[in-house]
């Protein structure tokens, strides 16, 4: 079954509890394995928020996903701390840090860390 790499949107946002929401329903996972790249603690908590019965697998590359019903899986990715800048600008850490390390793992160096498609919650 191709894996589908899903990004968890804002950890500020409801891109997380959509998530969540979405990889509960059995009709998602019937056709795809669905990897959700993002901050595993995020996850956890938007499962508590909605009463979820799910529980998150941690791993480190999409091609470690061995998907089992009632759980999700998560490539950890700690955002970047938000820092300010000179002219009282706000930044995500980094120029660019935070949207590119997701994107490696989304493309990896090797077909096996690739998923078959990025999707992003925004």
């Amino acid at each position: 079954m191709k894996k589908l790499a899903v990004t968890m949107g804002d950890p500020g946002g409801i891109g997380p509890e959509i998530v969540v929401k979405a990889l509960h329903s059995a009709e998602i996972r019937d056709i795809c394995t669905p990897v959700v790249i993002g901050d595993s603690s995020v996850i956890k908590a938007a499962l508590r928020l909605l009463k979820s019965p799910l529980t998150v697998r941690v791993i480190k590359t999409p091609k470690d996903s061995k998907p089992s019903k009632g759980t999700i899986e998560v490539v950890h990715v700690i955002p970047p701390t938000p820092t300010l800048e000179k002219g009282g600008l706000i930044t995500a850490g980094k120029r660019g840090k935070g949207k590119k390390l997701p994107q490696k793992l989304l493309t990896g160096t090797g077909q096996q860390q690739k998923a078959a498609a990025p999707v992003s919650v925004t």
